[in-house]
């Protein structure tokens, strides 16, 4: 993917905030005005979810505030705020404990966090697309259709 190339939000009036977000290609730039930009955004997150979660929506309201919510918790429960004909990617953990955490994404979250650390990236000069390397990576693919962690892309971006 090219950083530049320009990703939307799917609702640009319910998550302004969470566009101008992630189009800063600037990391590690923090000022006044991008901290309160993050706050805004992380607020428009929290609602966006709550609006599209009943199990969220529920868990906000108890606890008065955006809850702690233990990573053992998605070992038994599957909480989406997205339809399932919408979930871009399904990843879950390795279950070496014996049961599997599990993460839906939709195609523009994945898609977006992708961009950003295509931007750290950039800023470390660490993409050079016409440059040789030999380097080892530890992410693969075992079987056809495995998901555990960081399968292959199914599709191009």
């Amino acid at each position: 993917m090219i950083p530049s190339e320009p990703l939307f939000v799917p609702d640009a009036v319910r998550l302004a905030a969470v566009q101008k977000l992630c189009d800063i290609p600037t990391p590690y730039a923090p000022s006044a005005e991008v901290t309160a930009l993050f706050q805004t955004a992380m607020a428009e997150s929290v609602a966006w979810h709550a609006a599209r979660s009943p199990f969220y929506a529920r868990l906000l309201a108890a606890e008065g505030g955006v809850p702690f919510v233990a990573a053992n918790f998605f070992k038994s429960h599957e909480v989406l705020s997205i339809p399932k004909e919408e979930v871009f990617l399904h990843l879950t953990s390795s279950g070496t404990t014996g049961q599997k955490s599990q993460i839906f994404f939709d195609e523009w979250t994945i898609k977006s966090a992708q961009r950003m650390v295509d931007f750290i990236f950039d800023h470390y000069g660490w993409r050079t697309p016409d440059s040789a390397a030999n380097y080892l990576l530890y992410s693969y693919e075992p079987k056809p259709g495995f998901k555990v962690g960081t399968p292959t892309p199914t599709t191009s971006s």
